[in-house]
């Protein structure tokens, strides 16, 4: 025959107290865990937005800094390219020159 055995006062007093001892020494062990959690967690959040914050601002500068680079490639271009102009207009210049010098020295030789 099986046996049943009914939990004996005794029982019920040992899980009472551990019952107790957790309610009075681990829950509030349990609400700091729970508070410092938050409190990271807040930190972690503010600790990424402003992460976020400056690689925004940083990605802000090195646009604005492409921008100027391209600008001023542009200008150079600009400038090189007048200064070419400018150098094929002198040398169509002296080659005229020069094709009248001859002309004159080949009459003068006449």
């Amino acid at each position: 025959m099986l046996a049943t055995q009914t939990p004996s006062l005794d029982h019920f007093d040992v899980v009472t107290r551990i019952s107790d001892a957790v309610s009075t020494h681990c829950m509030p062990n349990l609400d700091h865990l729970r508070v410092e959690l938050q409190s990271c967690l807040v930190s972690s959040q503010i600790e990424s937005k402003s992460r976020n914050d400056n690689l925004n601002d940083e990605i802000e500068k090195v646009k604005r800094e492409s921008i100027d680079i391209q600008e001023n490639s542009l200008k150079r271009i600009k400038i090189l390219e007048n200064d070419f102009q400018r150098c094929q207009a002198q040398s169509i210049n002296f080659e005229l020159q020069l094709q009248h010098e001859k002309k004159q020295r080949t009459m003068n030789n006449l």
